[in-house]
């Protein structure tokens, strides 16, 4: 439940960051901050590496690039395009989705009130996620985004400069618009793929944790490293990837017109980017990005892999994907309205989560 705050909190200032920074960078500042203080940590407590078999190593590693790595990055994504309460519910798939590959893959059996306990959780973020944005845009620019049932946007209140999730030249909804439906389908298929990562990098984690001398300070750091490292492979493909995008969106070059100005082609504008450049952010987006990370990756991956090292992988999952009970009061506290269907979505996803954790 303390992983589940701290989520809550740092998906907030992640949402801020979403149009600031690529996804994949700042999955890569946050986990290199992150290893540095486990390693500072480690060095403080002079813990050494315990004696465990090469295979525990092996799923921990495949755990990192899979729910670190690959999940997390698809997170970011997903906090830039619909914002952070959505984002979360969706994160609320991951018990559901543990738990059946835990089953699979782990022979962790599940009781009758595991299985309602998946279909509620599954029905809560459905019910919400499928809410029609019909209701006026708030553009409150605090960074949770168009969560279903309460019409806000991402944007900023006043201003010239977007908010978080709109590029200069793709601004936030007018008041009583809708967000545009490819944006929010992109933003749905990168949520529920950060589900699955997430579930995903559990279960090998429980697969390494359990019944082994591993600790887990030293499963978090080799998680850290091997998402960190994927990242880093990943960054040259996607620089490659955003020039080409650059350059299709800039047109080809025209030759020089010899007509008077009037009668010669206007240049068009470049067509609104559909992500951030890939680039270093600055020192004072640097500090931001650490200090969440000192939260959220540090000391949340910290205890969410004590808690599976301690519990089964669906209720581990479950506990630690409780982060929308937490979020709603803090988009309140910065000012948004919440539907009485949003309320109810996530109860009943809370609900489900709560017999996950009876079964």
């Amino acid at each position: 439940m303390a992983a589940a705050l701290l989520w809550a909190v740092a998906a907030v200032v992640f949402a801020r960051l979403g149009d600031r920074v690529a996804p994949l960078v700042l999955n890569l500042v946050k986990g290199l901050v992150a290893i540095a203080l486990l390693l500072l940590t480690l060095l403080l407590l002079q813990r050494p590496f315990p004696r465990v078999e090469g295979s525990t190593v092996v799923y921990l590693l495949l755990s990192g690039a899979l729910g670190i790595g690959l999940g997390d990055s698809f997170y970011f994504r997903a906090l830039a395009l619909i914002g952070a309460r959505r984002s979360l519910l969706l994160e609320s798939l991951s018990p559901a989705l543990a738990a059946l590959l835990a089953l699979v893959f782990l022979q962790e059996t599940l009781s009758w009130t595991s299985g309602v306990g998946m279909a509620l959780t599954l029905g809560g973020v459905a019910w919400v996620v499928s809410e029609r944005q019909n209701e006026r845009q708030l553009d409150q620019g605090n960074g949770l985004g168009n969560s279903a049932g309460n019409g806000s946007s991402d944007g900023p209140s006043s201003g010239s400069s977007p908010g978080p999730g709109h590029s200069p030249g793709n601004p936030p909804p007018k008041p009583g618009q809708r967000r545009p439906p490819a944006r929010l389908a992109l933003g749905l298929g990168y949520g529920c793929l950060a589900a699955l990562g997430q579930a995903g990098g559990a279960v090998l984690s429980r697969a390494g944790l359990a019944e082994t001398a591993m600790d887990p300070l030293w499963s978090t750091l080799l998680r850290l490293v091997s998402g960190t490292g994927l990242v880093l492979l990943w960054l040259p493909f996607a620089a490659r990837s955003a020039l080409a995008r650059r350059a299709q969106r800039s047109g080809p070059m025209l030759p020089p017109n010899p007509l008077p100005n009037q009668f010669q082609p206007q240049p068009q504008p470049p067509k609104p980017a559909s992500s951030p450049p890939l680039q270093l952010p600055s020192l004072r987006l640097l500090g931001t990005i650490a200090v969440t990370a000192f939260f959220s990756t540090y000391l949340a991956i910290w205890l969410q892999q004590t808690a599976l090292k301690s519990a089964a992988t669906g209720i581990a999952q479950a506990l630690t994907s409780t982060s929308p009970l937490f979020i709603l009061p803090i988009a309140r506290l910065l000012g948004e309205r919440i539907s009485a269907r949003a309320w109810g979505g996530v109860l009943i996803s809370l609900l489900g989560i709560f017999l996950l954790f009876q079964g």
